[in-house]
């Protein structure tokens, strides 16, 4: 089976825009150039559809997924988004869960792991019954990626309960984080001897916290998986009940400084996936909601077919609010009852109003259990026999539309135990409604195709098809983990595929392996990745990779001593050679492969084995600055390869930020790397003093050529400058005023008070409260903002909000207020009295608030450099894109008070975006 990745196109030349709408009665702010027909590049999430919790492996360049309902299956890919199988590679055979007739239909839940040439494979049995309840965590060995895998215990199972993943330190210790049924689902790590031995008690991390996002229905934490970047780790999970029925399952993400320092204080405050509907409902207004109280007509014993006709409606009808159904499910956000529905008929009623000056595209979001009609002003819109949750777009529907007063009718027929209608009519301005995408977890997160990317592949639903897996890209903005995502088909914005190493090789792919003992055929550069598995045999002392080479008296080699277990390097620098060896762990194995990777950024060579850094000493420093290109290497010419992998690029942070250096003819300009067609760049800028500026050159060639972002902290400002063929660019101010949202930090927050705190200084003018403040309630709380006394933090020290004034907001949902710009990192809101009518603060949903950011002490910038445009994002929101004039170009940063940190760039392969 092959899933397919499409992309659309649609070049719109020079354009800049806002990174988020903010204005008064429009999502739009006056001052931006919103695109009418938006350039999209999408991947057709989900990539494998009907397999929902699962485990991804990646080895030899290819991944594999196995997972619920594969029933022992795996799926095999080279880019993460085409999957070939399913092939089968384990069926379920010990004592404790076959002696109870469970089989391969009770393989949930895979965490996959190739350690020194065995294949590990961990998965949940997760059988419940009357008689017997048999939950627990299985192991199994195999030779090869697709098994058969084997249980080498058989008479008892590894650990209770579910959801496990192994993950593997730095310095080889492994541990492995699981969930067992504590206070709810809980997420506990234990250190292990090995993979199949533990070494040490269990040690608790985290359950959900109550009073916010992570428990809106039940107390569920699950799903972990751990990575380390740049000295950080992190740990990613799901939270809320994971069913369809609730629709409140989003994933969390909590940042350590070792794999067991994971606890509620460094947790992030905000969820980093969630439904793509939370938005929808902030950011476009529901005509029906926010129109007479959002009450409905309604009738459950109607009989005549043609009522939806009549002009009037009998008075023998009652009014209530939307979803109609039954049973009620607590808590649902999908399957939200507010009037309960038994009988087998449901017929509704709602006059509305079109104001054709104010309103554009409408999107009627219907979610049924049995056969459903839709009637706009007595023309029948939808009709439906099955079940369904889903968006409609109504734009070829807008000739039906008065302006004025307008009729939506609906009739829904019972759905056999369960019932349920609800309806809603989102006035989307210009733009066209998402597929409903929500429900995302079991976590999975590995380095894409090229070595330099982060990708999360993942389980999620798209409208009311069965789960899938989905992929998103990861981005870090600094040391903070964000994902783009809940995306799919129809999300707007710029979601490519994962990009492609600029040179790959796969054994039997029908591709022939690069000369040995030569470099491989490819582009020399300066600094890349490059990664290749090697089978080194137990006789042999020199198989490997070459590092880098330019000539055969300059050159890096790392190879392994199969047969004394060490690894060693030699350098010859004009014929003068140099050698250093190292120890390789006790049981390393020879004639199984083994990865050898290796970042060449500047002079120095970070050196992986095994995706571990190098035993001994893992950075190389040499004189290599220039360009060169990597290969293989065997003495004797016959070790095996496989996986081989060249990206030019960098990935540096902290003290391993070097080779800048100052441009000839721009003095204060620092430029880097080689002179590349297609690339994307990022950087942290940041500020300390709240003053200086970072300029930062997403394209170099000459004082004639270039394009620089210049961050200007002291003024406030981001402008866009350059020239192209000695001719200016007009001069662009970005703006970066953006409503921006902010979780309640549960760590500070209690039921008398409410911290929202950020990441950097930020200067912030407004401040949106939700006016649905309570939990799970429909009654709107004008003012919510009055009930609190409002601070920011200043120098350490709390500062009452001043000169607060009510502001216009387009959204009915939202109160908006006002005051002179403040500088901050924290608010602070603290109730006024301690009894208040229906008011108190443990059912208080002020977990949330939009806040007016108009500049902060710190963004993330990226540049995407295609072959016909260029793309910029601030903190991953796309602000600006271009025509791609220029030629091949470098990278430069020019830095005046402040600094540049995490910067990664990667070539990848040339493609137009407009063919």
């Amino acid at each position: 089976m092959k899933q397919q990745v499409k992309f659309h196109a649609l070049f719109v030349g020079f354009i800049l825009f806002s990174t988020i709408c903010q204005g008064n009665n429009s999502p739009i702010a006056e001052d931006s150039i919103p695109l009418a027909d938006p350039f999209i590049m999408y991947i057709d999430n989900p990539v494998l559809p009907g397999v929902p919790d699962a485990g991804v492996m990646k080895y030899n360049g290819r991944y594999y997924i196995g997972g619920v309902a594969t029933r022992g299956d795996f799926y095999v890919s080279t880019d993460l988004v085409h999957w070939d199988g399913p092939v089968h590679a384990v069926t379920m055979n010990n004592e404790w869960a076959s002696a109870f007739g469970i089989g391969n239909e009770q393989i949930h839940a895979n965490d996959l792991h190739y350690i020194n040439g065995t294949f590990h494979l961990y998965w949940s049995v997760n059988h419940w019954s009357k008689e017997r309840n048999v939950v627990h965590i299985a192991h199994a060995e195999a030779e090869q990626p697709l098994g058969p895998y084997r249980e080498p215990v058989k008479d008892r199972w590894l650990d209770n309960r579910i959801d496990p993943h192994l993950f593997i330190d730095d310095d080889g210790k492994l541990y492995l984080y699981m969930v067992k049924f504590t206070d709810g689902n809980t997420i506990w790590a234990r250190p292990m001897k090995d993979p199949a031995t533990f070494d040490g008690d269990p040690k608790y991390i985290f359950a959900s916290q109550p009073g916010n996002w992570e428990t809106l229905d039940n107390r569920v934490e699950e799903g972990p998986w751990v990575i380390k970047y740049r000295d950080r780790y992190y740990l990613m999970y799901n939270t809320n009940h994971t069913s369809t029925e609730w629709g409140n399952y989003m994933l969390g993400v909590a940042e350590a400084s070792a794999p067991l320092e994971f606890n509620h204080g460094n947790k992030y405050a905000h969820p980093v996936m969630k439904s793509n509907q939370i938005e929808l409902e902030e950011n476009f207004v529901d005509l029906l909601k926010y129109q007479d109280n959002g009450l409905f007509y309604y009738s459950f014993s109607e009989n005549d077919d043609d009522w939806y006709r009549n002009a009037d409606i009998p008075t023998t009808w009652e009014k209530s609010k939307p979803g109609f159904g039954f049973p009620v499910v607590a808590n649902s956000t999908t399957r939200h009852v507010k009037t309960e529905w038994k009988t087998q008929r449901c017929c509704l009623y709602k006059p509305f109003v079109y104001d054709k000056k104010q309103n554009g595209n409408l999107s009627m979001r219907i979610h049924h259990r049995g056969a459903t009609k839709v009637w706009l002003n007595g023309t029948l819109i939808y009709n439906s026999q099955k079940p369904d949750y889903l968006h409609v777009d109504l734009s070829q529907h807008k000739k039906l539309l008065r302006d004025g007063e307008n009729i939506l009718a609906l009739t829904g027929e019972g759905g056999g135990r369960s019932n349920f209608l609800d309806v809603a009519l989102f006035d989307m301005k210009d733009q066209l409604a998402d597929d409903i995408l929500f429900t995302p977890g079991q976590p999975n997160i590995l380095r894409g195709p090229n070595g330099f990317e982060w990708w999360l592949i993942y389980m999620a639903n798209k409208n009311n098809e069965r789960r899938g897996q989905y992929v998103n890209r990861i981005h870090f903005f600094g040391n903070k983990l964000t994902v783009d995502g809940i995306t799919a088909k129809k999300t707007t914005g710029y979601h490519p595929e994962p990009a492609k190493p600029d040179y790959q090789f796969l054994a039997n792919n029908n591709q022939q392996l690069p000369q040995v003992n030569q470099t491989i055929p490819g582009i020399p550069a300066s600094h890349y990745y490059f990664e290749a598995a090697v089978k080194p045999r137990a006789d042999a002392t020199s198989d490997g990779i070459i590092a880098w080479k330019t000539d055969d008296n300059h050159w890096l080699n790392i190879l392994i001593d199969g047969l004394n277990k060490r690894w060693f390097y030699t350098l010859n620098n004009g014929g003068k050679q140099e050698t250093a060896s190292f120890a390789l762990p006790d049981d390393f194995r020879s004639g199984v492969f083994h990865s050898i990777a290796v970042f060449k950024n500047h002079t120095g060579f970070t050196v992986n084995i095994d995706y571990l850094p190098a035993p001994g000493q893992s950075v190389i420093s040499t004189p290599f600055a220039g360009k060169g290109l990597p290969g293989i290497y065997s003495a004797q010419a016959n070790a095996e390869w496989d996986g081989i992998t060249y990206t030019a690029g960098w990935d540096e942070y902290g003290n391993t930020v070097n080779g800048w250096t100052e441009s000839p003819l721009l003095p204060g300009l620092q430029l880097k790397g080689d002179l590349l067609d297609c690339y994307e760049f990022s950087v942290q800028a940041t500020t300390r003093s709240g003053k200086g500026s970072a300029g930062i050159y997403p394209v170099y060639i000459n004082p004639n050529n270039y394009l620089k972002v210049d961050f200007d902290f002291s003024n406030r400002q981001c402008i866009l400058t350059g020239k192209n063929k000695g001719k200016s660019i007009p001069e662009q101010n970005i703006s970066l005023s953006k409503m921006q949202d902010y979780y309640a930090n549960m760590v500070f927050s209690d039921y008398m008070e409410r911290h929202f705190i950020f990441d950097t200084p930020t200067v912030i003018d407004a401040l949106l409260f939700p006016k649905e403040a309570v939990a799970g309630g429909d009654t709107l709380i004008e003012n919510v903002h009055d009930k609190f006394t409002l601070y920011y933090v200043k120098d350490g020290k709390w500062q009452e909000l001043a000169n607060v004034k009510p502001a216009e907001w387009y959204h009915p949902g939202f109160n908006r207020i006002e005051f002179p710009a403040v500088e901050t990192d924290e608010l602070v809101f603290i109730r006024k009295t301690a009894e208040q009518e229906n008011f108190r603060m443990q059912n208080l949903m002020l977990q949330k608030i939009g806040v007016g950011a108009t500049f902060k002490h710190s963004y993330n910038f990226r540049a995407v450099k295609s072959s016909d445009r260029i793309r910029l994002f601030v903190d991953g929101k796309q602000v600006g894109e271009l025509p791609n004039n220029f030629g091949d170009s470098q990278v430069g940063l020019e830095m005046k008070g402040a600094a540049a940190d995490a910067i990664t760039l990667f070539h990848f392969p040339g493609y137009a975006e407009n063919p």
